[in-house]
């Protein structure tokens, strides 16, 4: 019976957490380091946790991670954020989104987060957290969405227009995996938001 019950506990922690995805290509003629590959449906993220898109970056970036005020998530799909890593953006930008790098990587934060691109984050992506890390754009879902073609097609649209305001930075940038600086978290502490602030779960 011992056997069967631990059997069964993990065949369903198996299937709940289980990868299910698409995979495709964003791709148009404006699109200077086109085709972006990308990948989308549940528990595709790792480290990070959950469900969404995620696109295939033709040059290393710093992680940023531009958390929505309206997303009604509770927790972040990243590990807890230690202090000092906020970015404030000009504009009414930070009404929407608070955003996480590193204190050495803002500069080019700032020079990926230009005014249209913080302008398709707030038309598009309000309801959605957005982490750009390494070679990886990611866009999380607050639900799986494998079996949702609405939801995903909901995704694919933000990726869509997000890559084609980032894809004319990437000339700015050198392919260099020393571009790639990570946020400072706390390893395996998951963080709780209350209103706009975050503490260790």
């Amino acid at each position: 019976i011992i056997i069967g019950i631990v059997f069964c506990i993990g065949y369903v922690w198996n299937w709940l957490t289980k990868p299910r995805f698409n995979r495709g290509e964003i791709n148009a003629d404006s699109l200077k380091f086109g085709p972006y590959s990308y990948i989308i449906g549940d528990n595709i993220f790792n480290p990070a946790r959950g469900h969404g898109i995620q696109v295939i970056l033709p040059k290393y970036l710093p992680e940023i991670f531009i958390d929505s005020h309206n997303d009604g998530r509770s927790e972040l799909p990243i590990n807890y954020i230690l202090s000092g890593q906020q970015l404030s953006l000009e504009g009414d930008f930070n009404t929407y989104f608070q955003v996480f790098c590193a204190p050495e990587a803002a500069n080019m934060a700032l020079t990926i987060l230009t005014p249209d691109v913080m302008a398709v984050l707030i038309d598009a992506s309000e309801n959605f957290d957005v982490r750009i890390a390494g070679k990886t754009l990611q866009i999380f879902s607050n639900s799986k969405i494998y079996r949702d073609k609405d939801e995903q097609a909901v995704l694919l649209r933000v990726a869509q227009q997000l890559i084609a305001e980032i894809d004319h930075k990437m000339k700015s940038f050198k392919d260099s995996p020393s571009n790639a600086i990570k946020l400072k978290v706390q390893t395996e502490q998951a963080g709780v938001k209350f209103g706009k602030r975050y503490f260790r779960s």
